[in-house]
């Protein structure tokens, strides 16, 4: 139960980082207009509910034969974000149009690259702490 749980709250953490980047970056930006910029947020939160609840879904089929580690989970989580973003909300930060929309779409990608990042990095920190020849530990 501890196994499912890990990983559900490391989606979770992806995803709470990846809306306050893009909440800064919002912010950064105030020559933006609030209608549809405004929603993009909200957006970004329910593209992430939806690829938590895929790759949850797929980690429960996937442990009935083997056991799948953090990184592997945060990735499967990761590639599900993209691809919902792309199939599902018809983000595509390459096409021409407004470069408004485009900022957004690419700071929608970006978000949860630097948040996916920033958490396997923080993980990988904490595992060298723990292990037992650790140069942090000095």
């Amino acid at each position: 139960m501890i196994y499912y749980i890990k990983h559900f709250f490391s989606y979770v953490i992806i995803s709470v980082l990846s809306v306050m980047i893009f909440g800064a970056f919002l912010v950064s930006h105030p020559e933006y207009p609030g209608g549809a910029t405004g929603m993009a947020p909200l957006l970004i939160i329910l593209n992430c509910i939806i690829a938590a609840c895929i790759a949850f879904i797929l980690l429960l089929l996937l442990s009935i034969k083997t056991k799948i580690t953090l990184p592997a989970s945060t990735t499967m989580f990761a590639l599900f974000y993209f691809l919902v973003l792309i199939f599902y909300f018809d983000s595509n930060p390459l096409e021409k149009g407004d470069a408004m929309a485009r900022n957004i779409n690419i700071w929608g990608y970006l978000c949860l690259l630097l948040s996916y990042v920033l958490f396997n990095l923080g993980l990988a920190v904490r595992r060298a702490y723990d292990s037992k020849e650790s140069f942090l530990k000095e």
